[in-house]
């Protein structure tokens, strides 16, 4: 296994040798500072790749909301996730962060906002939990 976290509890390593008690288990080390500065990189490219995704999101906020705003009535995710890949610019659709994006933020904020227009308005509250 290539990120071998589990081998910190104690547990997991004696289900282990239960299950395989004749396997032989090969430890790999890699030196502490080679890893350190491997995941300091990783992390700078991951920050960057958020930063460069924010600022396409920015550049097209706009014609997000528009796409938005025409969705926000339809009732099934599956329907508001292909309503916003028709509406959307290519740029945003062809990104690999696009499907999570829609997935996580527009489908549940149109969700939301369906809810609060569908719950009667009596003196019931009509906040709708994160």
């Amino acid at each position: 296994d290539f990120s071998p976290s589990y081998m910190i509890k104690y547990e997991t390593m004696q289900g282990v040798k239960e299950l395989l008690p004749h396997a032989k288990i090969v430890i790999m080390l890699r030196d502490p500072v080679e890893r350190a500065w491997s995941e300091l990189k990783m992390k700078i490219r991951q920050d960057i790749a958020a930063f460069e995704w924010r600022s396409l999101v920015g550049r097209h906020a706009a014609h997000i909301k528009q796409c938005v705003d025409k969705v926000s009535s339809i009732k099934l995710a599956r329907d508001v996730i292909t309503a916003m890949n028709q509406c959307t610019v290519s740029v945003l659709t062809k990104h690999e962060r696009w499907n999570i994006f829609v997935k996580n933020t527009i489908v549940n904020y149109v969700s939301r906002d369906t809810l609060r227009k569908a719950m009667p308005r009596t003196g019931a509250t009509t906040e709708v939990p994160e």
